[in-house]
C-alpha cells in the first residue's frame, strides 16, 4: 500500500482526440535539441498524410458501395422494381389488409406455410382467428 501512495500522478495525453492515461511503465519521450521544431512539424504532416492515405483506401473497401456495372447511373432501360400495394391499417371492425409483396405467414385460419426444422407441419391448435 506504500508504493501506491508514492507513484506518480497519471497525466492526460490526447492523441487525435482520443484521450490516453500516461501510465508509468511507458517510455518517456527526453527532450533532444537535435530535433527542431520544423522537423517535428515535418514528421507530424508525413504522419497524417500517411494515415489520411490508408483512410482513403480502406473506406471503399469497407463500404462495398459499388453500382451494378451493367446498367448506367440514369439509363432509361434500367428494371424498374415492381409496384408495391402498401395495403391498408387494421381498424376495430376489421384486420387491414398486408402490402402486396408481404409474405403471410398466418392468415388466421391455417399453419400451412409453417414447419418444424424436421419438415413436419406445425402441430398448433388454431381457433378464432389465433393459434396456440
Amino acid at each position: 500500500m506504500a508504493n501506491l501512495a508514492r507513484r506518480k500522478p497519471q497525466t492526460e495525453i490526447v492523441i487525435l482526440g482520443v484521450r490516453w492515461l500516461d501510465a508509468a511503465f511507458l517510455p518517456k519521450p527526453e527532450y533532444n535539441p537535435a530535433i527542431s521544431f520544423s522537423e517535428v512539424q515535418t514528421m507530424r504532416t508525413i504522419l497524417f498524410v500517411a494515415i489520411g492515405a490508408v483512410l482513403l483506401a480502406v473506406v471503399p473497401r469497407i463500404s462495398n458501395a459499388q453500382v451494378d456495372p451493367k446498367w448506367k447511373i440514369h439509363d432509361m432501360d434500367r428494371p424498374v422494381p415492381a409496384v408495391v400495394d402498401p395495403g391498408t391499417s387494421s381498424t376495430q371492425d376489421s384486420p387491414g389488409r398486408p402490402p402486396s409483396d408481404a409474405v403471410v405467414l398466418f392468415d388466421g385460419k391455417d399453419l400451412s406455410k409453417w414447419a418444424h426444422k424436421d419438415g413436419s407441419g406445425a402441430k398448433w391448435k388454431v381457433e378464432n382467428g389465433y393459434f396456440e
